[in-house]
């Protein structure tokens, strides 16, 4: 184990094989990577949640095409949406995933996962409360949404935790630290929490699109 020295007095312990105390230097290709990971992953969920929750709405949570019997619920037309994001937020997750091993921000695994499964699990919770006109009961689908939920909220003690190192390093004026420990600088997150809300807004106005509803 080594201390290393830093400017203005602090030092930082630093242990074979870990990554640099030093935060990497802004790049261009880093901001447009934390940028298009973090909005291609939250508008993967997005289009997700919104095709799941429409199915849901509208023809329950089976549908089905092709065959040589009639079909009681068929699947609509856009429903290859759902296939597309699932694999859409596998590839922007993983691209995501590059950038925070570069120091480019903050790892989308936690983040990626409450987000798919609170807004999965919402789907199945609101209309688990208030079924289709179609659906005399869907207690199944509450017992979903409360299952979807408690996977959705259990990296919630993790992000507190960053959340409160991140404050101290705040105030100690240091860069701040990824929830690997990684240090990152400021405006990577920035550009990860931009991507986030223009995923979201960008998810739904394509679905909107491609949907009509």
């Amino acid at each position: 184990m080594a201390i290393v020295y830093r400017p203005g007095g602090m030092t930082a312990r630093e242990y074979p094989g870990s990554p640099s105390q030093e935060p990497t230097p802004i790049t261009p290709v880093g901001l447009v990577l934390a940028l298009i990971g973090a909005g291609g992953t939250a508008a993967s969920i997005t289009v997700l949640y919104h095709s799941m929750g429409t199915i849901m709405e509208t023809s329950g949570a089976f549908v089905a095409s092709g065959g040589p019997y009639e079909i009681a619920s068929p699947a609509p037309d856009w429903v290859w949406l759902v296939p597309v994001s699932i694999w859409a937020m596998l590839i922007f997750g993983g691209l995501a995933l590059y950038a925070t091993k570069r120091g480019w921000g903050e790892s989308p695994l936690l983040y990626g996962w409450m987000g798919l499964f609170v807004s999965l699990g919402w789907n199945f919770l609101r209309l688990g409360f208030n079924p289709p006109e179609f659906m005399e009961s869907a207690w199944g689908w509450i017992v979903s949404g409360v299952a979807f939920w408690i996977m959705g909220l259990v990296p919630a003690g993790f992000v507190a935790s960053w959340a409160i190192d991140a404050v101290k390093d705040a105030r100690a004026h240091r860069p701040p630290s990824t929830v690997s420990g990684r240090p990152t600088r400021g405006v990577y997150l920035a550009m990860q929490l931009v991507g986030v809300g223009v995923g979201i807004l960008g998810g739904t106005a394509l679905f909107t699109s491609l949907v009509g509803v």
